[in-house]
């Protein structure tokens, strides 16, 4: 969008307005690693290494009583793998191997629920869905990384930690990419790059007001804001994806 046509104020202006598919194709691969089907995990771009194996997502106990794995082997038709095994860690280790990470995690989880087995989850575990029937991502949550080595305060929640809202953005939602160019000098608006959550969180006059704010020094504000209420929509319906 410009004023090119119409404009004979002196004042040039280039408006660039979209949701940013590549942006936001970025984001999803810098944030998350795939684990199997529609299941992920998420990284925090790279600030957190993620889960390797079974011990980095579960804290057995160690008082567990090994009844309990042996109900769970009978059951499951593996007893005869663990006839030689002396000790607990011996049996732990020999358990934790008949698991393939990630591929065996529902059967893993299902395992640990079914015969009660005592564990800590290191996770939180967020569904989210998108637009269309069917676009459902499950995105497992490093709490426990995230704690240690991003300094996260024990006070907050593990479900807080990361916000719903967020993982669904990355997952389903297109950031709004927003150029401004005066007399051939380009602002890139704090919006740019945001994810909004609801067409109600992009406001015109709010862009139009910060857009002139960075321009005060360099044209006549008055006549720039009268452009940019020409060329801004009023709404994103009027916003293409590129």
């Amino acid at each position: 969008m410009n004023n090119f046509d119409q404009s004979s104020s002196g004042v040039d202006v280039v408006v660039s307005l979209f949701l940013d598919l590549d942006l936001s194709g970025i984001n999803f691969n810098d944030s998350m690693e795939h684990l199997r089907g529609d299941s992920y995990q998420y990284i925090d771009y790279g600030n957190v290494k993620g889960f390797e194996d079974f011990d980095d997502m579960f804290e057995i106990s160690t008082e567990n009583p090994i009844r309990k794995f042996t109900t769970a082997l009978v059951r499951e038709g593996m007893q005869e793998d663990f006839t030689g095994c002396k000790s607990w860690d011996d049996f732990y280790n020999d358990f934790m191997m008949e698991f393939s990470f990630p591929e065996d995690l529902p059967e893993f989880v299902e395992i640990l629920e079914v015969y009660d087995i005592d564990h800590k989850c290191k996770f939180d575990r967020k569904v989210v869905s998108g637009y269309s029937q069917g676009d459902v991502a499950e995105v497992f949550i490093p709490v426990d990384q995230m704690r240690t080595e991003l300094g996260i305060a024990d006070d907050i929640a593990d479900e807080d930690i990361v916000d719903d809202e967020h993982i669904k953005n990355l997952c389903f939602d297109a950031p709004l990419s927003f150029r401004v160019e005066v007399n051939g000098e380009e602002y890139c608006p704090e919006i740019d790059g945001m994810y909004l959550n609801s067409p109600n969180d992009y406001d015109k006059d709010d862009s139009i007001t910060e857009i002139c704010t960075a321009f005060h020094n360099d044209v006549d504000v008055a006549i720039l804001r009268e452009e940019l209420q020409e060329l801004l929509p009023e709404d994103l319906d009027r916003i293409e994806y590129i």
